[in-house]
């Protein structure tokens, strides 16, 4: 049992490891050199404290009995009066190595000594000293008193017993551990690369802006953050130096390549809030400018002129010739009264039924064949044919087409593009408050304005960018998936605890392989390949088990 812990660096890692340590009521003795540390340090932990006193959750006399179990130190041989021992010294390898080394040396043979590294290979650093099997990775979240997660990183030689011990004492702290195994980035800094680095690749590949991704990924995606406001949030340099550490570690690994713009940003010294700059402006705690908050969720625009009549690919009821629904509506506007869920049973699976509800709630007229439509939307461009209710286009009409597994090179044949942009069906409307419009090369400007006012009287924001399978948050999902799925198959960490990790570590609004798996596995593997077919780059590689799932019509999450 863990009765006092040792931590190494009084930063905001350390100084947060301590303060939980001491709320949970264990002795705590923090080391540092750096002058001005300990102080910086112990105001912290006071500040912290006090914050829980003025919430009710801590009483004044909990705050004194923890600040008196707190000792401040300069010499690292005060930490062997500890039973477990965490550094949280700067993610420099030797001089973590020369920490270990002298602490295995004067430290009692049981002391157990663990890392919060983010990156660095738990395994090294355990050879450092003679106490392998007494050596554990402890990798806690910024902020420390906030968040949940505690990552148990288990090193090639670390024993059952210290593994036991570590979850114990996570646990004791109010943490929740998850096991990992002790590879490049563990569970989270692993999983979530692609969320940065696809999102620095929509950017460099001119697809989109900063603020447009971020204002996807939360509007269309549903994450709290955008990746270049996390980005800013963390610091550029400190994302651009994980983000190296793990593809050095994966010798080169094209999924985590990093990308030019990281360099860039941290040569001209944007590295985010500390700095004042970085993809934003910021003046002290405040951003000022950002993603544009949401217009036309509460409060739809009315329907734009000359757009009246809607025909959606894949609806039986539409196309005729099956059980119609009681009480049919001559007009071909969706029947009053009838729910959209009473048509599921006589439509195609595919069918996005929110397309449906959202359609004629906003007053338009549902029509049978798609010569008759002044916007067509396909919802499977792949079933382009007389058998799924397809005449052909109107002169002048607007297509919108499904691009979350196709580019426009494969429309391109069979329809004019002029009047034609993509979006991305998955995540489906009603889970999005934002739709992607993709442009094509000849998307004409007033076809755009047009396809964004249609979206707006459906109650849902919009951000034209250029069109590419997946557009922005298909991609984002898919890629966050496909890294899960190869972490799994190499053992990293079960289903349960990768979906943990990345939720509680990083605040998703769905762990990757259960949202895969709610998405569909197969629509994933298929934005993939097109993402392969249309970019060349290996880094869009399916994960083995991702096509095994999909081959065998199974999911990620076992019963």
């Amino acid at each position: 049992m863990i009765r006092s812990l040792g931590v190494v660096g009084a930063g905001t890692m350390g100084a947060g490891i301590a303060q939980i340590a001491l709320q949970a009521g264990l002795p705590v003795y923090l080391y540092d050199l750096a002058e001005g540390a300990l102080q910086t340090a112990q105001v912290r932990i006071e500040g912290g404290l006090a914050r829980l006193v003025a919430k009710g959750r801590l009483t004044p006399a909990d705050r004194t009995a923890a600040l008196a179990r707190l000792t401040l130190t300069s010499d690292l041989r005060a930490l062997a009066a500890a039973d477990l021992i965490i550094e949280a010294a700067p993610e420099q390898l030797q001089l973590k190595r020369d920490l270990f080394k002298q602490l295995d040396e004067f430290c009692p043979p049981g002391t157990i000594l663990a890392t919060n590294t983010s990156a660095l290979p738990v395994t090294e650093l355990a050879a450092a000293t003679g106490r392998p099997d007494r050596f554990v990775g402890l990798h806690f979240f910024n902020p420390v008193p906030l968040m949940a997660l505690v990552e148990v990183v288990q090193g090639a030689r670390t024993s059952a017993e210290t593994m036991a011990l570590a979850e114990e004492f996570a646990r004791r702290i109010g943490k929740s551990p998850v096991r990992a195994k002790d590879t490049p980035g563990f569970i989270v800094n692993r999983v979530a690369r692609p969320f940065p680095g696809e999102a620095l690749r929509l950017v460099g590949e001119g697809v989109a802006t900063p603020v447009q991704v971020d204002r996807i990924a939360r509007l269309a995606a549903g994450f709290r953050m955008g990746p270049f406001e996390l980005m800013d949030l963390v610091g550029m340099d400190v994302n651009y130096a994980v983000n190296r550490s793990v593809w050095e570690q994966f010798f080169g690994e094209p999924r985590f390549r990093p990308h030019p713009l990281q360099a860039q940003m941290v040569q001209a010294g944007l590295l985010g809030r500390k700095t004042g700059r970085g993809w934003y402006r910021y003046e002290g705690d405040q951003q000022i400018d950002g993603p544009a908050s949401p217009q036309y969720a509460e409060s739809p625009a009315p329907r734009p002129l000359g757009l009246e009549r809607v025909w959606v690919q894949g609806s039986a009821l539409m196309a005729g010739g099956l059980t119609q629904p009681e009480r049919p509506d001559p007009t071909g506007r969706l029947f009053e009264g009838q729910s959209p869920a009473g048509l599921k049973s006589h439509c195609p699976r595919r069918l996005p039924f929110d397309w449906i509800e959202a359609v004629g709630a906003a007053g338009y007229y549902l029509v049978g064949q798609s010569s008759e439509a002044q916007v067509v939307l396909l919802t499977d461009p792949h079933e382009l044919t007389a058998a799924h209710g397809w005449t052909g286009l109107a002169p002048g009409a607007l297509l919108l087409w499904d691009g979350s597994a196709c580019d426009e090179s494969f429309l391109a044949p069979h329809v004019p593009l002029d009047r034609s942009l993509s979006f991305a069906g998955l995540p489906p409307l009603g889970e999005r408050r934002l739709v992607e419009l993709g442009l094509t090369l000849t998307t004409k400007p007033e076809a755009a304005e047009q396809a964004a006012q249609f979206l707006h009287s459906l109650g849902r924001e919009t951000e034209i960018i250029q069109a590419t399978p997946g557009l922005v948050a298909l991609r984002l999902i898919a890629c966050l998936a496909n890294e899960a799925a190869w972490a799994l198959q190499e053992g990293v960490a079960d289903a349960a605890s990768i979906d943990t990790a990345m939720q509680q570590g990083v605040n998703y609004p769905h762990g990757p392989l259960a949202w895969a798996d709610r998405l569909g596995p197969d629509r994933i593997l298929a934005t993939l390949e097109a993402l392969q077919r249309f970019t060349g780059d290996d880094r869009y590689r399916p994960a083995p088990l991702l096509r095994r799932v999909v081959a065998s019509s199974g999911t990620f999450w076992r019963g």
